[in-house]
């Protein structure tokens, strides 16, 4: 039965998954800053590599999520063995389009960039997107078989391949870390394929497991290529596939104005991203992957009571644990850039540029998780036609906000990640809006009064943590607040662990004090912790 406690405990094993992928991704987003700073040949390996996953963010993760859910459970109740068959005609599909994609668009790029007379730093560019792009029939399949395993409740295996990933990837920083800069982001590339296969192999004997029963090696070797549920539910995703290709070209048309802005601009934002998705990944993610397939069932068997609990549930939890997270990013940022990045080639100004971009992300944290988990409420209810409609709208206001900060105003690469912020209220705010002419307001009074609690709190809490760490432990996020002069970090490994994790702890102390003292339950509840209030 899908209940609250069930999808908690679905969160929280995607979550303990995604935290070990993120403690190797820290790794490897360490040993890249000390080994090639934020220069201009890191800033183009990222650009190359946001174009060559582009395809992994069109037809894997959260769109394939989004079609394969509803699909398979109706194919499920049907049979588990059609379930298995839907599975099987599903990845051999998909595999063939991918094939035929990556072909076409090698042959592209390696005609443009041989005849086309680009520059010589575009024609790198295009040759490490060439190198990478066959690892994206790799890390879509295993976004396929991760599907599979989550529609199963499996989320600990999904959510931990990436550690594979991590690992693979920092062996290959290792080996080319001396090589010259050019050699050595090819070998990157090189070693970005092979990660996404690694990544790919750990799931497959857990989805294997659960289809061995249904099908014979015969029968999966008699795949039906572009079935009639195929073609169902490729037209059921269309709209995904576009609301999600036209976002993932606008994060990589990003790059360009970051470029444009500075040429390490791509970089700047490549590490700021790193940090801002990791309360995105711990919680929006795990939460909005745990609560899919429950709702998917609870739209399949009719029962609307129950969808609405599920997803005012998930709603009032996510807010809950984000905007503390929000607050954290602001006053924390500056000493967790510090630590993660502040050695090496990465240098006072990286420091200060890309902990300017992470303030920015920072800002749309709670819009962008929330959106997370609006859209499933739509993908539940095979209603893919309106959260693309509130991708478009909120692309089309980034497009503009970007030409107007970057072009106009002349502004650095934090802009473009303000704009990334403002869009993504505008998109929390159009799928609000639509889904509680459905079903009421997504926030009941009792709910909006406990957000109003959390907010205070952590509020009262940054502040209170700002003015310590400006007294206390030399933080320079007030000075860097406020523009000031004299703006230093340390380069010493032991000082910024000391200076980060002390003021984790005040942050910490300061957020559950002021909420016992309001009274917030909700967040109090995150550790078990109760107080009786009162109302007067």
């Amino acid at each position: 039965m899908d209940e609250p406690k069930s999808v908690v405990r679905s969160a929280m094993h995607f979550f303990s998954g995604t935290f070990l992928s993120r403690v190797t991704g820290f790794m490897r987003e360490m040993a890249i800053a000390t080994c090639f700073g934020a220069g201009i040949g890191i800033s183009n390996f990222f650009i190359a590599h946001r174009f060559s996953i582009l395809m992994r963010r069109l037809f894997g993760e959260g769109s394939l999520l989004a079609g394969f859910s509803p699909n398979f459970e109706s194919a499920r109740a049907v049979s588990p063995k059609e379930g298995a068959k839907f599975f099987r005609d599903l990845a051999a599909s998909v595999s063939v389009c991918l094939i035929i994609a990556i072909s076409i668009l090698e042959v592209a790029l390696f005609v443009f960039a041989r005849k086309a007379g680009a520059e010589e730093g575009t024609k790198e560019i295009l040759y490490l997107t060439m190198t990478m792009l066959p690892g994206v029939l790799f890390i879509c399949l295993y976004a396929l078989f991760s599907a599979l395993l989550q529609s199963e409740k499996k989320y600990f295996v999904s959510s931990a391949s990436p550690l594979m990933y991590n690992v693979v990837f920092l062996v290959a920083i290792w080996w080319v870390k001396d090589w010259i800069s050019q050699d050595a982001m090819q070998g990157l590339a090189f070693g970005v394929v092979g990660a996404f296969l690694c990544q790919w192999l750990i799931v497959i004997p857990g989805a294997m497991k659960l289809l061995k029963p249904y099908l014979s090696w015969k029968e999966w070797l008699q795949p039906k290529l572009f079935s009639s549920q195929f073609i169902q539910m490729v037209k059921g995703i269309i709209y995904t596939v576009i609301g999600v290709g036209a976002v993932q070209i606008n994060a990589a048309i990003d790059t360009l104005f970051a470029h444009a802005a500075s040429l390490s601009g791509p970089a700047y934002l490549n590490f700021a991203i790193r940090l801002h998705h990791l309360p995105l990944s711990l919680f929006g993610i795990a939460l909005a992957s745990a609560l899919l397939p429950p709702l998917s069932r609870a739209m399949q068997g009719g029962q609307v009571t129950e969808y609405l609990k599920l997803l005012h549930f998930g709603l009032s939890r996510s807010f809950t644990l984000i905007f503390p997270c929000s607050v954290a990013v602001l006053v924390l940022g500056a000493s967790a850039v510090n630590v993660v990045y502040g050695r090496g080639l990465f240098d006072l100004q990286a420091t200060v540029q890309v902990t300017t971009c992470l303030w920015a992300y920072g800002i749309g944290l709670v819009p962008a998780v929330l959106v997370l988990l609006l859209a499933p409420a739509f993908y539940a209810k095979k209603d893919f036609k309106t959260p693309l409609k509130a991708s478009l709208i909120s692309i089309a206001l980034s497009l503009v906000l970007n030409t107007v900060l970057v072009f106009w105003m002349g502004l650095g690469s934090a802009s473009i990640a303000l704009a990334t912020s403002v869009a993504a209220f505008a998109n929390y705010k159009f799928l609000a809006r639509k889904l509680s002419d459905v079903v009421g307001p997504i926030f009941d009074r009792e709910s909006r009064r406990a957000c109003l609690k959390v907010m205070a709190s952590s509020l009262l809490a940054g502040a209170s943590t700002l003015a310590c760490g400006h007294f206390f432990l030399n933080d320079p996020t007030l000075r860097m607040f406020l523009q000031l002069e004299g703006v230093e970090f340390s380069r010493l490994l032991v000082y910024q662990c000391v200076q980060f994790l002390s003021l984790s702890a005040v942050f910490a102390a300061f957020l559950f004090f002021y909420a016992w003292a309001i009274g917030a339950e909700s967040l109090l509840s995150v550790l078990k912790i109760r107080k009786s209030v009162t109302d007067q």
